[in-house]
């Protein structure tokens, strides 16, 4: 089945005939507006069971301790005065999965801010995805990773505990993803939404 702008030329519907000769082609009246009206409807009527398959692995950007000899030493750092591996993937979503409209992925986390210099510090949550069905490291170039979101957390005016957790979600829409973050300690809920149309 043919659609957009492209389905209304001569040239690439005879190609696409030559090339798949046993198949039967079928042509939509007006093709360059059927994408758009569809995205229409989509927006108007919202359908409970859309089910389709992830072209990404998603995940989120996460710290955890670093152990020698296991993780990069490119990745490693210090926190309130211990050693962590920066930019681990946590996956939440893996390439060629089955999803379902308003499907939710959720992880439980925590940051920590003992020093005092900690204490006033943005929480920041990323989530990233790759076309590798089980990435290791958002940064590392082998991962093939990108950052499709980010959302900061500010830090009451009183400054964090030294224990901060939080719940991280994500929603999927028909052409969108939505990242919502609660920070438990504070009850501040946080959101943002990356649109695919």
């Amino acid at each position: 089945m043919l659609v957009g702008g492209y389905s209304e030329s001569q040239y690439v519907r005879d190609e696409i005939d030559a090339a798949f000769p046993d198949m039967d082609m079928i042509s939509v009246e007006d093709g360059k507006l059927a994408v758009v009206k569809n995205a229409v409807l989509m927006g108007e009527n919202p359908r409970d069971i859309i089910e389709r398959k992830a072209r990404f692995t998603y995940g989120f950007e996460f710290s955890k301790d670093f152990i020698e000899g296991l993780h990069p030493e490119k990745f490693k750092f210090y926190w309130d005065g211990k050693a962590y591996c920066r930019g681990v993937f946590w996956k939440l979503i893996e390439a060629g999965q089955m999803l379902h409209y308003n499907q939710q992925f959720s992880r439980g986390s925590y940051a920590t801010r003992c020093l005092q210099e900690h204490k006033h510090v943005a929480i920041s949550i990323s989530l990233w995805r790759s076309p590798l069905p089980n990435p290791t490291y958002c940064l590392d170039e082998a991962d093939q990773c990108k950052k499709v979101a980010t959302i900061e957390a500010q830090p009451p005016p009183e400054g964090w505990p030294d224990r901060v957790n939080f719940t991280d979600t994500l929603i999927l829409g028909e052409t969108e993803l939505t990242v919502k973050t609660l920070v438990k300690e504070t009850s501040q809920e946080l959101e943002t939404t990356i649109d695919f149309l």
